[in-house]
């Protein structure tokens, strides 16, 4: 199990890129997205190699329907998505620290939230890549 909550650690931290200001999570939120990532990697089957990818973040997107039910399955588990794919902006938008400009990244979180997949994974996915080409805020573990 170490070694799940390693490759989620680090395919978190991997989004962040020099244009985005970095956010820690609360230490409480990062602990529920450790174990829920946990969790979804072994529900999921999603293959090891890809959170390695992905934590390796070089600006280009995994496309893999593995991949988007691990990311969906987290987000619904951490309890920060709906069953149907999209981001609970309320509850997203409440952990950010008092200094990040909430407004604007609700209009993006907003924005992005429109986006549709042929399915609650797919769905969430894309909300997912919107948010992180397009948010000025990238939330990390460290």
């Amino acid at each position: 199990m170490p070694s799940v909550k390693l490759f989620v650690s680090v395919m978190v931290i991997g989004l962040a890129s020099a244009a985005q200001r970095k956010v820690k999570f609360p230490p409480e939120v990062a602990t529920e997205i450790i174990q829920a990532a946990s969790q979804c990697v072994i529900e999921t089957g999603v293959n090891p190699e890809l959170l390695i990818k992905f934590a390796n973040y070089d600006g280009k997107i995994i496309e893999d329907e593995q991949f988007n039910k691990f990311a969906y399955c987290t987000l619904v588990k951490t309890g920060y998505g709906k069953r149907n794919g999209r981001v609970k902006l309320d509850k997203a938008i409440a952990i950010m620290p008092k200094d990040v400009d909430k407004d604007a990244v609700r209009k993006i979180m907003e924005e992005c939230n429109e986006e549709t997949g042929k399915d609650a994974p797919q769905t969430a996915f894309k909300i997912f890549k919107c948010l992180n080409e397009k948010s000025p805020v990238i939330m990390t573990m460290i």
